[in-house]
């Protein structure tokens, strides 16, 4: 939650201002920016207006504060006034233009008075709403699927004033998702399904790389570790879809696998399967021309994926082969 208000008085006045992630800048020529604040710089409750501000300026904020008990009082309100007219519809509009650092899905904003709230992406208007209140109310303005606020403007509505206009702005709320992609959307998800098995990779292919003698402590004797690198053949990863925070609603259901798991074998030794600890990632690296495991077979997929297995047993007979199974998320 953002308070326009709080911005330091004198780059206001000096006709644009940068505060808490905002740019806040009057538009048309013919507004001037105010404060009213809540606290005082100890923290204590003193409502209190630019001692400078015109008096209708000053009247108006009073109103809006009297309206409202002190908890339901914003700790600031942003002040756009435009001098007055007898004349209709030669009144100038208060005009203020807020750009956001960080671009928001949505935004709500506490206003009073006459006038539209628009929401800009790259200089566009994607929403817009109307506001007519005599008291502080919240009004919204959300950016279309893909797209994301990085600018709002606050423009008067065309009103015949003598003494001026005023338009006055609480809290700003951003938020970075949309609503309409937050929780479960049943009306949107497809009816659940029976997980299907993935199909099993290529060949792998093992190649020992070194030998080495540990010490067995239980039996003080040498124990011999071999090393030895895997490699197999993997798809190509498939091109992102959708994207969590601006078009979340595309995003491919959850029944790609992520990792795998390799599972050691000695072919001379019956029922020696054992998972390896960890799991591989999906990611793969693509194969450079003729590359070829140590014992000349190429791999035939243009891509690999590639693990270790060390301090591992001799194996009794042959050598040793991976098994993979997928691990899947759902």
């Amino acid at each position: 939650m953002i308070f326009p208000g709080l911005t330091p008085g004198a780059p206001l006045a000096r006709g644009s201002a940068t505060y808490n992630g905002i740019t806040i800048a009057p538009l048309g020529g013919n507004t001037s920016l105010w404060r009213w604040t809540k606290f005082d710089s100890s923290g204590n409750y003193d409502p209190t207006v630019d001692p400078s501000s015109p008096s209708f300026v000053q009247s108006t904020a009073a109103g809006i504060a009297a309206g409202l008990s002190e908890a339901q009082q914003p700790d600031a309100l942003l002040l756009a006034s435009s001098p007055g007219a007898w004349w209709f519809p030669l009144t100038p509009l208060p005009q203020v233009s807020i750009s956001l650092s960080q671009p928001a899905a949505r935004v709500d904003a506490q206003v009073w008075g006459n006038g539209t709230l628009q929401g800009l992406s790259g200089g566009a208007v994607v929403s817009s709403a109307g506001f007519n209140s005599s008291q502080l109310g919240t009004v919204s303005v959300t950016a279309p699927s893909g797209q994301l606020i990085d600018q709002i403007q606050f423009l008067g509505a065309l009103v015949s004033s003598p003494n001026g206009y005023v338009l006055a702005i609480g809290a700003l709320t951003l938020h970075p998702l949309s609503p309409d992609a937050i929780g479960t959307q049943y009306a949107i998800m497809p009816p659940p399904v029976a997980i299907q098995p993935i199909a099993a990779l290529g060949q792998p292919y093992t190649t020992y790389r070194r030998r080495q003698a540990d010490i067995d402590t239980s039996t003080l004797t040498l124990v011999r570790h071999s090393l030895f690198d895997v490699v197999w053949p993997a798809p190509p990863a498939p091109l992102p879809v959708g994207d969590p925070v601006t078009d979340p609603l595309q995003l491919p259901p959850p029944v790609q696998p992520i990792g795998f798991v390799a599972q050691r074998e000695d072919s001379g030794m019956a029922g020696s399967a054992t998972n390896i600890p960890g799991w591989t990632a999906t990611r793969s690296a693509p194969r450079a021309d003729g590359f070829a495991c140590d014992h000349g077979e190429p791999l035939p997929a243009g891509r690999f994926g590639a693990g270790r297995s060390g301090g591992r047993m001799e194996p009794s007979r042959g050598r040793l082969r991976s098994v993979r199974r997928a691990r899947r998320v759902e």
